[in-house]
């Protein structure tokens, strides 16, 4: 069998040196005996400290089972609790007699992975995946120390949590991994002029970073990632002046966290989609009581505002009336409140920033520039509703909705995106403010109305997230029978869709 060569502080070496055995010497019929004591094997924790991974008490140890597999050219170990629940996978894969591959389980399924993929001689980490349950992190290690200096896979979701985790340890390395790079934005084809903001935009993230942390109301040792919180990814397409290449954002995310029995929010930002990692393109900031900005982010405020204001020739086509309109847009965006405003200059410019985007979808001469428009006023009123900037949000999203429902130029799509986010919002507004005796009743009377809204829009991207929340809501109150129906139907009908 392969043998643990190299091992890092937590594992005793002198365990280790003890245990050698070479596949060569091993006869088919090897039984458990010819296996390492269990002691030896639960010696080895992860590579990384953010795994949640099952760990047998110490009297149980004895009582593990440590048997021979044998795949192919693979041979391994795997080990299993007194009651046959699978709890380690070491492997060597390549035949080369060194464990490459060590896999950890909680609840008899793995969680985590460390992975020596270059199989040098002293058989040092270099990949550390969490799997199934625990996510889709994929980092690797450049330089040999076994430490992450990438991520290879990276979820906007994790993206989010990585920055909550820099934020709460005060690191930078892990902070900078989940900023935009030059490199990235090359890959993507960002234009120079909008290139360079964007790096001002994350430039010296150990200042930035102190800064935030000022006073320690919301974050602190005790702060721990949540959930991550966004309206539907948005498409920017390529275009002159911004990017070679169509990009996938979120646009106005948090992070929510939580302090004891407290919640919080965290200003995520715009993220962006790499490859299959997601970066972010500011620095997170907390924030403290209201004082939340809803603005729309470098890469989105370049496409919506600026590439057209900046055009100026009147041969594009634009009229005169939209050319200014596009304009004081740009201008406005320069002045978005920092998240130290206060709520009611908050609330002013979310309310002045609304009807000008107002004013430019009704300016709009075609469908398309109608819909884009349309649902850009959309998402910035319900993500400032959210979080009590946007007073009178509600009634605006309704007769935003009752408008486009009328409108000539509208498609059901359309109507289904405004119509989700006057829900979603409204929703979450009324679940706040119920009394904890009432919150039952509302949550079941909203979960009625999302109902309704999959069987009224069945094929919209909405009706995929409609779905999952109630699909979510169910398990949560312990309804299995339900929850899976509901799951089961976004990954049927909505198989493409993320929640699918």
């Amino acid at each position: 069998m392969p043998c643990f060569s190299r091992t890092h502080g937590r594992v005793f070496a002198t365990l280790v040196i003890a245990t050698v055995w070479m596949v060569g010497s091993l006869p088919t019929s090897a039984v458990a005996a010819d296996s390492p004591d269990p002691k030896v094997v639960f010696a080895f924790r992860p590579m990384q400290a953010d795994v949640t991974y099952d760990i047998p008490d110490a009297k149980t140890i004895p009582q593990c089972k440590v048997s021979v597999v044998r795949e192919g050219k693979a041979s391994g170990w795997v080990v299993t609790s007194p009651q046959g629940q699978i709890l380690r996978r070491f492997m060597d894969t390549n035949g080369d007699n060194l464990v490459d591959l060590r896999s950890f389980y909680h609840q008899g399924i793995e969680v985590y992975r460390d992975i020596d993929a270059n199989f040098d001689k002293d058989s040092r980490i270099d990949q550390f995946r969490w799997l199934n349950l625990a996510g889709t992190r994929w980092g690797i290690d450049l330089n040999g120390d076994e430490k992450i200096d990438a991520w290879k896979v990276l979820s906007a979701e994790e993206s989010s949590r990585e920055a909550i985790r820099a934020l709460v340890n005060q690191d930078v390395a892990m902070l900078q991994r989940v900023l935009v790079t030059a490199e990235d934005l090359d890959k993507l084809g960002v234009d120079a002029d909008l290139k360079k903001k964007l790096l001002d935009a994350v430039a010296d993230p150990a200042a930035k970073l102190r800064k935030g942390l000022v006073g320690g109301k919301v974050i602190n040792a005790k702060t721990s990632w949540l959930r991550f919180d966004a309206m539907t990814p948005s498409v920017i397409p390529a275009e002159s002046g911004r990017s070679t290449n169509d990009l996938v954002v979120y646009e106005n995310s948090m992070a929510i966290v939580q302090n004891g029995q407290e919640t919080a929010l965290v200003q995520i930002g715009e993220v962006v989609r790499v490859g299959d990692v997601w970066k972010l393109t500011s620095i997170p900031q907390p924030l403290v009581g209201n004082n939340v900005a809803v603005a729309v982010g470098l890469l989105m405020q370049d496409g919506v505002s600026g590439s057209v204001a900046n055009a100026g020739a009147p041969n594009v086509g634009i009229s005169p009336e939209l050319q200014k309109l596009y304009e004081e847009l740009q201008e406005l965006d320069k002045k978005t409140p920092q998240p130290t405003a206060t709520k009611a200059d908050q609330i002013r410019f979310n309310t002045t920033r609304a009807d000008l985007v107002d004013k430019i979808r009704r300016a709009a001469t075609n469908a398309d520039d109608y819909a884009t428009w349309t649902k850009q006023l959309a998402d910035s009123i319900a993500v400032a509703i959210q979080m009590g900037t946007f007073p009178d949000g509600v009634q605006r999203l309704t007769a935003l909705e009752v408008e486009v429902k009328k409108s000539a130029q509208t498609q059901q799509p359309l109507l289904a995106y405004v119509t989700w986010r006057r829900l979603y919002a409204q929703s979450s507004i009324e679940l706040q403010a119920a009394p904890e005796k009432d919150r039952a009743k509302v949550q079941g009377d909203w979960m009625k109305a999302y109902e309704e809204f999959v069987t009224r829009f069945p094929k919209s991207d909405e009706s995929a997230e409609a779905a999952f929340q109630i699909a979510m809501n169910h398990e949560f109150a312990g309804n299995t029978d339900d929850a899976k129906k509901w799951y089961k139907l976004v990954a049927t009908q909505h198989p493409q869709h993320e929640s699918g």
